[in-house]
């Protein structure tokens, strides 16, 4: 029997004190397009996409790489945490 617990989702305030200290390109925008930004980084995991994709979908907001890199692990905890198996190990 499997009695893991599903890891606890951020809150919001987590999840913009993350993003604003984690990814500076981003620490000025309003707290609705940090939240667009998230759902849409759970969006593209739940319609089948991959890590290396997700990056490129990120970097179109205008975050660097290494942002990017911290960016979608913050969005997944805060909006799915349902989809984190699908980052890299």
């Amino acid at each position: 029997m499997d009695t893991s617990k599903p890891p606890a989702r951020l809150t919001a305030g987590q999840y913009y004190k993350l993003v604003r200290e984690g990814v500076p390109t981003l620490a000025q925008r309003p707290r609705a397009d940090l939240d667009a930004i998230g759902r849409a980084v759970c969006r593209y995991f739940s319609d089948g996409g991959t890590w290396v994709g997700a990056i490129k979908v990120v970097t179109d907001v205008g975050v660097t790489g290494r942002e990017a890199g911290a960016l979608i692990p913050y969005a997944m905890g805060r909006f799915c945490v349902d989809q984190l198996d699908k980052l890299p190990s």
